[in-house]
């Protein structure tokens, strides 16, 4: 369902653009839900209480005053800084001067239009186009889900705001429909008085009920919080809010409860990330005579997790390291790593549309060692089996439609490169030589697929690898395979101009 708000304040105007809608869920294969209101204030109460998809807006609503106040373009400041992965469509309530400055305005106002709209000249099956142009670019990870936990232990001596901001923000990024893509009514966030012991139970009870019957289902499980390890039992923690060391058992969560509503959870693939141990956060002064210390879950402690393929559970640091908040950030080092990765960072392969499992591993790997510097942090592997697969995680970022200076619309600005092989004319000499270009591209991308084959498993291979002089070599190894690579693509690429010079020949 694709949630649209219309802001107007013509009751004409509303009933073209929902009958519009009512026929493109006729015809069309999205079913669009169409809501009207028509103030400033109306608008930031309906986006308060609702999720939307795509807001239409116009510019001036109040049309009886000498000179236009443009509350349209107020309120897609207001999306922009406070909904920004809603799309916005644009209606003019006049013709302006010029088509440059539309086009300003529209960069301007970061709104989504393939086109202009004027509402005096306006083709309501040309706007409802433009929708489902829209539309079609709002696909999402309709698999995806998530619970996600930041404590924050607000009131408490030991807080962690940054908690809060960690898995508010991940769950920004993961329902953005131009990033990660996941139904943002499957993402739900605990954070505070809400991410008590109880509470955090009974959340994974519900997403092992909403994922039952969908054995495509992907789940992304975050924490972000204090975990403690008891020396005498052998027992890993996690921290709720409102907990209590003197009844830790009771008011905490242990690592057999954690795993055993985690393994109630069926999923096709399910991810758990543990961002423990924060160094700003630390409960020394609480821990004094009693038999725990604060820890990321040593490796194997929640080996029930790994039953069944796809299940990987990732901590922020290793045994005895701490996962630390840098002066100033919002965030902690290994999440701020993880939006950047979920935003596009450091990854290859423009063809995928989906970000996998290795690319986010071999980015937090690198990555966060290299943001606290001087101070040992290393993301690890808690446990994970079928690790081999290296499994689609979410979408991959995508960009706006954009428009060229003639108006129409100029397609997805994140544009793929492809070889072309589509058949030309024969019978010339010219065609002769396409053939053979046609064949030694075909061969070079042949060349290009199994390196990076290679570079994938060498990859993996690193990623599970925890000897430092091996990685060290897989790491020589895999340079050396991408500055093949890079010289294939080269290779490729003049190619690919040459056999487009040959065709345009026989022209």
């Amino acid at each position: 369902m694709i949630r649209i708000l219309i802001v107007d304040n013509q009751a004409g105007w509303h009933q073209a653009l929902s009958k519009s809608f009512e026929l493109v869920n006729l015809f069309d294969r999205f079913t669009c839900s169409v809501e009207n209101v028509d103030s400033c204030k109306s608008v930031k109460k309906a986006l308060a209480n609702n999720d939307y998809d795509l807001v239409i807006v116009t510019d001036v609503l109040n049309t009886t005053l000498e000179y236009p106040v443009y509350e349209g373009l107020h309120i897609i400041n207001y999306i922009n800084n406070n909904y920004s992965y809603i799309y916005k469509i644009l209606i003019n309530n006049c013709e302006l001067e010029s088509q440059k400055t539309y086009y300003n305005m529209f960069k301007e106002y970061k709104v989504d239009n393939s086109e202009i709209f004027v509402k005096t000249k306006i083709n309501v099956k040309k706007l409802t186009d433009a929708v489902i142009l829209l539309l079609q670019m709002m696909e999402r990870f309709t698999n995806g889900y998530g619970l996600l936990i930041g404590v924050g232990y607000r009131n408490s001596s030991r807080a962690l705001p940054v908690t809060v901001s960690d898995a508010k923000k991940l769950r920004e990024l993961l329902t953005n429909p131009r990033l990660a893509a996941y139904p943002r009514e499957q993402v739900q966030v605990f954070t505070e008085e809400i991410s008590k012991k109880d509470n955090i139970l009974a959340g994974l009870d519900a997403l092992a009920n909403q994922v039952k019957e969908n054995p495509e289902a992907t789940v992304w499980i975050y924490y972000s919080g204090h975990g403690l390890f008891c020396e005498q039992t052998q027992e890993y923690f996690l921290i709720p809010y409102g907990y209590s060391l003197q009844e830790i058992k009771k008011t905490s969560i242990s690592s057999q409860e954690w795993s055993q509503k985690i393994q109630k959870i069926q999923a096709k693939k399910l991810m758990v990330w543990l961002d423990c141990c924060h160094a700003g956060g630390m409960l020394s002064k609480e821990l004094d005579g009693l038999p725990f210390r604060e820890s990321p879950p040593p490796k194997g402690i929640l080996e029930g997790l790994a039953s069944g393929a796809g299940r990987v559970v990732i901590a922020s640091c290793k045994e005895k390291q701490k996962s630390y908040i840098l002066p100033g950030a919002t965030n902690s080092v290994f999440t701020t790593c993880l939006l950047e990765v979920l935003q596009g960072q450091g990854l290859t392969d423009s063809n995928d549309e989906y970000i996998r499992f290795f690319q986010i591993m071999s980015y937090l790997y690198k990555k966060v060692p290299e943001l606290v510097k001087t101070k040992p942090q290393n993301p690890i592997l808690v446990s994970g089996e079928g690790i081999d697969d290296n499994f689609a995680v979410c979408c991959r970022p995508r960009k706006g439609v954009a428009i060229d200076q003639s108006g129409e619309p100029a397609g997805q600005t994140d544009t793929k490169r492809e070889a072309n092989f589509e058949t030309n004319k024969i019978g010339t000499t010219s065609d002769s030589l396409s053939q053979i270009l046609k064949n030694q591209l075909q061969d070079l991308c042949s060349q290009l697929s199994l390196l990076n084959q290679k570079i994938g498993k060498l990859e993996r291979a690193k990623i599970i690898n925890a000897n430092p002089l091996l990685e060290f070599d897989i790491e020589q190894n895999i340079s050396k395979l991408k500055e093949d690579r890079k010289s294939l693509e080269i290779e490729i690429e003049d190619l690919n101009r040459r056999l487009s010079e040959s065709r345009s020949s026989l022209e």
